[in-house]
C-alpha cells in the first residue's frame, strides 16, 4: 500500500510537470466566462468541504478536520469575493478594482488556505493519530485573525502588482503559498497516516497538496497575463485539489459512520446476552437500549417500553398498573 501510494504521488507530480512544460509554450487565450465559472464552482466546493469537515469533526473530534473546516470556510468566502470582483458587473461599476485588487483577491484565498493546511499538519494533536481534541477557541481565533488579515489587504490604497516584468517566474508571490503547501505535505508525511489503509483522508489530502504546489509553482507563477494557458490550468488544478479533499472527507465520513454503526450493533448484541434485566437512559431520561430480560421484569408495561420512552412515563405506567416489582431495581 505504501509503495503504491508513493508511486501515485510521483506520477501525479510528473504528469503535472509535463503539462506545465507544454502550457508555458502554448498561445492559448481563454475566456472570462471560463474563469468566472471555475472560480464560482471552486467557491461553492470550498464551502461544501467546510460544512462536511465541521460535520466530521463534531461527529468524531480530530483536530485537523476543524482546521480544514475553518480553512475552507475562509477560502470559500475569499474565492466568492474574488469571483464577484472579476465579473462584468464589477467591470462596469467599479473598474478601478479590476487590476491590482483583482490580482490580490486571486492570491489571498490560496495564501490563507496554505497557512491553515500547515497548521492542520503541524499543530500538535497528541497521541493516537491526532485524535486528541485541540482547543477549539484557539483554532477559531487564529483562523479569524488570518481571514481578517487577508481581507485587510484590500484596504491598502496602492497595492503593488503581483507580476515581475521580464522575470522567468512571472509571479514571485506564488512561491509563498507553494512553499506553505509543500510544508504541509511534509507534515502529513511525517504523521504517517497517509500510508494506512483505514486512513484514506490523509492520502487524498496529499493528492490535493501536490496539486496545490504544482498549481502555484508550475502554472500560476509562470502566468504572464490573465486567461493564458498557465492561468486557466492553474484554476482547473485548484478546483481538482478541492475535489480531492471532498472525496477524502466523503470516504472518512463513511468510515466513521460505519464504525459507529458497528460499535452500536456490538453493544446491543452484548446487552442482549446479559442474563439480568438491563436498560440505559440518556441525559434526557429517554430509553436508549434495553434487553429482553428487562421486558420480562415488567410484563404489565412491556407494551410501552420502547427506545425513546421517557423514564417518567415508565414510572407512571408502572404505578398505574399496580404491578411495581421491587426486585426489578426501578
Amino acid at each position: 500500500m505504501r509503495r503504491y501510494r508513493l508511486a501515485a504521488y510521483f506520477l501525479l507530480a510528473a504528469a503535472l510537470g509535463i503539462i506545465a512544460v507544454f502550457a508555458h509554450e502554448s498561445e492559448w487565450s481563454g475566456f472570462d466566462e471560463i474563469h468566472t465559472l471555475l472560480e464560482g464552482s471552486t467557491a461553492i466546493i470550498a464551502l461544501i468541504v467546510s460544512a462536511m469537515a465541521f460535520t466530521r469533526y463534531y461527529s468524531q473530534p480530530e483536530g485537523k478536520y476543524l482546521w480544514l473546516a475553518t480553512g475552507f470556510l475562509g477560502a470559500g468566502l475569499l474565492e466568492a469575493y474574488h469571483t464577484a470582483l472579476t465579473t462584468w458587473l464589477s467591470a462596469v461599476y467599479i473598474p478601478e478594482l479590476l487590476d491590482k485588487a483583482a490580482e490580490w483577491s486571486e492570491f489571498t484565498p490560496q495564501m490563507f488556505l496554505a497557512a491553515v493546511f500547515c497548521l492542520s499538519a503541524w499543530h500538535p494533536h497528541g497521541e493516537a493519530g491526532g485524535r486528541k481534541n485541540v482547543k477549539e477557541s484557539v483554532v477559531y481565533v487564529i483562523s479569524a485573525l488570518l481571514l481578517i488579515a487577508c481581507f485587510a489587504v484590500f484596504s491598502i490604497d496602492d497595492l503593488p502588482s503581483v507580476h515581475a516584468v521580464g522575470a522567468v517566474f512571472v509571479q514571485p508571490s506564488q512561491a509563498m503559498p507553494a512553499m506553505l503547501f509543500g510544508l504541509a505535505i511534509v507534515g502529513y508525511f511525517r504523521n504517517g497516516q497517509w500510508s494506512l489503509r483505514d486512513r484514506e483522508f490523509d492520502h487524498w489530502v496529499i493528492f490535493a497538496l501536490i496539486l496545490s504546489v504544482m498549481g502555484h509553482a508550475g502554472f500560476m507563477g509562470f502566468s504572464a497575463h490573465k486567461l493564458d494557458a498557465d492561468f486557466d490550468i492553474a484554476h482547473l488544478v485548484k478546483f481538482v485539489s478541492y475535489l480531492c479533499v471532498l472525496v477524502g472527507l466523503l470516504i472518512s465520513m463513511r468510515s466513521a459512520f460505519r464504525l459507529a454503526a458497528d460499535s452500536d450493533r456490538r453493544f446491543r448484541e452484548a446487552v442482549q446476552t446479559l442474563g439480568e434485566g438491563f436498560a440505559l437512559y440518556d441525559d434526557e431520561d429517554r430509553l436508549v437500549v434495553f434487553n429482553d430480560a428487562y421486558l420480562k421484569l415488567h410484563p404489565a408495561t412491556r407494551d410501552i417500553i420502547k427506545v425513546g420512552m421517557k423514564f417518567d412515563d415508565f414510572v407512571k405506567a408502572t404505578v398505574k398498573s399496580r404491578r411495581v416489582m421491587p426486585e426489578s431495581g426501578v
